[in-house]
């Protein structure tokens, strides 16, 4: 079978969830997202946030949102409201007992240790409904937490700063604290000096980075206690976030300490620090983050020596942008050869792996393992830089097409065939799965808790909450294969039928397009703007007006990433 009748065959049977599975769901499983509607108004198509706001009755602006962050700590009233809704949870009239349900499920931060102590001790009716608000209460807080503090780093709304720093302790998981710290950002005035330096003596280091994330914002006011965080710090990631900020100004004092940061024990950290010396210096001593130290050894020493000869007079470029910088290696692919290769950015191959059972999609993770999902073989695998196994799942509910590793561990999955969408934890145990008609060919879990998944023979690409409702969605495409959701809000996406890769904006229209493709099957955007397509003939780096920047000729090709 070719790849091209491999990817139009049509599904060999379609399922639904039972009305059982579907009460299971829609009570357990993020409950906010499948409230939420997106209403065709300029201001929520411009942001996706909005809509989760509206559903609290939550205003963008800053006594609104004041009051919600102040929320996240109740006060004593508040909890002794709650209580006595609580306790009409097992009122004899079955209205009363419902209306105080869905008066705690609305609230903004439910109490949950409230909740939690009546799941223990009441009445048989009161614990269940007392676990039934538990159960969607984390996915809520979450979203809605999520929601606004992007609507505050968008909407740069400030005089916020205090009460920020003080929801940090309840910021996880990551994406929640970079979010908070981004809002953090924006809030910042030059009023919170004080407030700031006095967050960074907080025992909790994710206070300290987001107050250094506030003081990197005022500029060499702040920079003396930057620079005594950067060199007095215990940890390396508060460190980081000092050099990060001083960086960003263009201190060349950050410099030798990004450097030391290249030899950190975690490897966020390296990525980290590498990333911000690329961007701030323009050059590349190929360090590689995810080596053994004495392999990073020699490249730290070239960085080192750039230093003595070159840090006080080279030009530094900053501000830097807060976007993904990738170390140039390619992951290739290649269904009909059963393998997969990774090239180096100078288009060496660095690694391979065959006999695989027909590969689809892979991933190079932050560890240096590799991710692939082998579509005949109906399993995906985990290897190391020297290609042992480290991680399999068999016995998927059909074959698997893309696979996605998120930051929580776990796998995403999007098993064509069957008409799903998994998440496999690192034990090998399904903890979420979706039923989603029109054969999912791609699923990439976003920012914001929905997940992005690509119908192929639905011609459409939808954005699903956890019950598999669309809350969005981009119809009339021909064949999509994969997409992604870029830094701009819009999508791009690879029309395998259409012959084209394409951006579409949140409204449904067209921005950009590359045609004229045999077949393509993926395309990614990089960091740089440039745009990484495979199709049929080749696998090719085009710029925005679509000028060819790399080229390798290839054929059986079904996947091409860049990290």
């Amino acid at each position: 079978m070719t790849l091209s009748d491999m990817v139009n065959q049509r599904a060999p049977w379609r399922s639904s969830l039972s009305p059982c599975l579907c009460v299971v769901i829609a009570t357990s499983v993020l409950l906010l997202f499948s409230a939420v509607t997106f209403a065709d108004t300029d201001d929520q198509a411009k942001s996706p946030y909005a809509a989760i706001l509206a559903e609290y009755d939550i205003k963008p602006n800053s006594a609104e949102l004041r009051e919600y962050l102040k929320k996240l700590h109740p006060s004593e009233q508040q909890l002794l409201e709650t209580r006595r809704l609580i306790k009409l949870l097992g009122a004899e009239a079955f209205t009363d007992r419902e209306l105080a349900m869905k008066q705690l499920m609305s609230m903004p931060v439910p109490p949950s240790e409230t909740l939690r102590e009546a799941a223990r001790r009441e009445a048989p009716e009161v614990r269940w409904r007392a676990k039934k608000i538990l159960s969607s209460e984390k996915p809520r807080r979450l979203a809605l937490m999520h929601a606004v503090f992007k609507t505050i780093e968008r909407e740069k709304i400030q005089g916020l700063t205090s009460e920020l720093l003080q929801a940090v302790p309840l910021c996880e998981p990551l994406y929640i604290q970079k979010a908070v710290r981004a809002a953090v950002r924006a809030s910042t005035q030059s009023k919170d000096m004080d407030l700031l330096v006095q967050a960074t003596t907080n025992d909790n280091p994710e206070v300290v980075v987001a107050a250094i994330a506030g003081l990197g914002t005022l500029g060499e006011s702040a920079r003396d206690q930057l620079r005594e965080l950067m060199e007095e710090s215990k940890t390396d990631e508060i460190t980081l976030a000092a050099a990060w900020a001083l960086a960003n100004q263009g201190d060349r004092n950050s410099l030798a300490k990004l450097i030391e940061l290249l030899d950190a024990d975690s490897l966020k950290v390296r990525i980290a620090a590498v990333q911000t010396l690329r961007q701030v210096t323009a050059t590349n001593h190929k360090y590689v983050a995810y080596e053994a130290a004495s392999n990073r050894r020699a490249a730290i020493k070239r960085w080192e020596d750039w230093l003595e000869n070159e840090g006080d007079t080279a030009k530094l470029h900053f501000p830097l942008k807060r976007t993904r910088t990738e170390i140039g290696h390619t992951l290739l692919t290649i269904y009909t050869q059963n393998k997969v290769i990774e090239l180096d950015a100078a288009g060496k191959q660095v690694w391979e792996k065959s006999d695989l059972g027909h590969p689809w999609s892979s991933q190079g993770l932050p560890n240096g393992h590799r991710l692939i999902s082998c579509y005949n073989g109906k399993y995906v695998v985990e290897y190391d830089t020297e290609g042992k196994e480290i991680w399999r799942k068999d016995k998927l509910p059909n074959s698997p097409f893309n696979v996605q590793r998120l930051d929580s561990g776990n796998t995403l999955i999007a098993c064509s065939d069957s008409s799903k969408v998994v998440e496999i934890r690192p034990d090998g145990k399904t903890t979420w799965d979706v039923t989603i008609a029109g054969r999912p060919m791609d699923a990439k879990r976003l920012e914001n808790g929905l997940t992005l998944v690509t119908l192929q023979k639905g011609n459409r690409v939808v954005e699903i909450d956890g019950a598999g409702k669309a809350l969005w969605e981009l119809k009339g495409l021909k064949g999509p294969i994969t997409a992604q959701r870029l830094e701009n809000g819009n999508t791009l996406v690879a029309e395998v039928s259409g012959n084209r890769v394409g951006e579409w904006d949140r409204k449904g229209t067209l921005v950009w397009e590359y045609a004229g493709l045999a077949n393509p099957y993926c395309a990614q955007r990089l960091a740089n703007g440039n745009t990484l397509i495979a199709h049929g003939k080749d696998v090719r780096v085009v710029d925005r007006a679509g000028k060819i920047i790399w080229k390798k000729d290839m054929t059986g090709l079904a996947h091409a990433t860049r990290f």
